[in-house]
């Protein structure tokens, strides 16, 4: 599963197959809701006072609600690239950011708009989130760029709220508190709270890995997230921020999506190997959580999973499989990857720019992918923008690479 969101009555998935399904509130049963036909980047679902509901969801290329294409803003030339959504006693909207540093909103009580970021250069949205504050609201927008910065955006105001390091990954990771600020995930594992007007409140750390996923209790005092370690931590939020209660779960996957489940004190965990778990919070597990599965890192051997290289890999594992006998996940599997021309993987959805690329998959060309990042060695591509400037850390990735990817 791909992603994951709480209704009134159970849960959604999207998954690699293309397939939005409603599962009961037990996960015991599933009916399909509709067929995407490309893996789902996003789902999410919006619930209306007047008791109907929406499912919107998202792939590299297309913009659905309940199964039925979109028109309007939300079909164009560039992709999709986060959603976020509120809903609320007085407005229900859902805003999607594209990589032409645009943000379309659809909005339930008022016209559609597109809001176009100026002045930000060649840098693209990587994180979106809606806040509301009780008097209007705004949205804050995660930018990637050689300096990465976060930014809120109101209808006549652009605030820079922080600049970011410049090694922090794009993890899509931004969720709105119901006061009006809000959450970051980070590349480090760090959880930042922000208020409402931007001012930074505290960090803590959780994560020996970038977080993924991030879900907010409706009032605010507790979040949980997901890490690509596959690491998932309760979190008490207050006043003075964020503060880790327990690791609560140790997958040997990637969280790529969560939600939390809280009339029953848990969470639903979305994770690479395809399969959505419920997860209690038991606070036992204490501070350093439970024992970690002596194969942490997947589809590595146990020798190999302590290696930085093999650290890193795991988070490419949430969208990659390293052979072909599994298909498709979100890219396509590194099976072959070494002396492989990009864009040549039977029935992968490629992008134009790399359907027509003449780029050869090798150690040079995929360090220098991960040095300049993917939206500028590869424009047009669809790959979600992360950067690795360290050369080391390069260097470790790749060669732990060549050791597991089938040839």
């Amino acid at each position: 599963m791909t992603s994951v969101a709480a209704t009134k009555d159970g849960f959604i998935s999207g998954g690699f197959d293309g397939r939005a399904l409603m599962w009961d509130r037990n996960l015991s049963d599933a009916h399909v809701l509709f067929d995407m036909g490309a893996p789902i980047a996003w789902v999410t679902h919006l619930h209306f006072h007047s008791g109907h509901w929406s499912t919107w969801s998202v792939t590299a290329e297309r913009v659905s609600v309940d199964g039925s294409d979109q028109h309007h803003r939300f079909l164009r030339e560039a992709m999709p690239r986060d959603i976020a959504a509120i809903s609320n006693h007085t407005e229900n909207t859902v805003c999607l950011a594209y990589t032409d540093r645009k943000i379309a909103c659809s909005h339930l009580n008022r016209a559609d708009e597109e809001i176009a970021l100026q002045n930000t250069g060649s840098a693209a949205v990587t994180g979106l989130a809606l806040l509301d504050d009780g008097w209007g609201q705004h949205l804050v927008v995660r930018f990637d760029s050689k300096a990465p910065q976060l930014l809120r955006v109101g209808r006549d105001e652009l605030t820079v709220i922080q600049h970011l390091p410049e090694d922090d990954i794009a993890t899509q990771t931004i969720a709105a508190l119901p006061d009006g600020g809000f959450l970051r995930g980070g590349s480090s594992g760090d959880l930042d709270q922000f208020t409402f007007a931007g001012d930074w409140v505290g960090d803590a750390h959780a994560h020996d890995a970038p977080i993924i996923a991030i879900d907010v209790s409706k009032d605010g005092a507790l979040a949980v997230t997901g890490g690509a370690n596959g690491a998932v931590t309760l979190w008490q939020i207050d006043e003075l921020g964020p503060a880790p209660r327990a690791i609560i779960a140790q997958f040997a996957f990637p969280v790529l999506d969560l939600a939390l489940d809280e009339r029953n004190d848990r969470v639903i965990v979305a994770h690479a190997e395809g399969h959505l778990q419920p997860v209690g919070f038991d606070e036992r597990a204490g501070a350093q959580g439970p024992a970690k599965p002596a194969r942490l890192f997947a589809h590595t051997k146990d020798s190999e999973a302590s290696g930085h290289g093999a650290k890193l890999f795991n988070a490419c594992i949430a969208c990659h499989e390293l052979g072909y006998e599994r298909g498709n996940k979100m890219g396509p599997p590194f099976g072959g990857l070494f002396g492989r021309k990009v864009g040549t993987v039977p029935g992968y959805p490629y992008s134009d720019a790399l359907k027509h690329s003449e780029l050869i998959w090798t150690a040079e060309t995929l360090s220098a992918l991960f040095a300049e990042g993917p939206e500028n060695y590869l424009p047009g591509t669809t790959m979600p923008l992360q950067r690795m400037p360290d050369a080391a850390d390069r260097a470790a990735l790749i060669d732990h690479m060549k050791q597991v990817v089938e040839p």
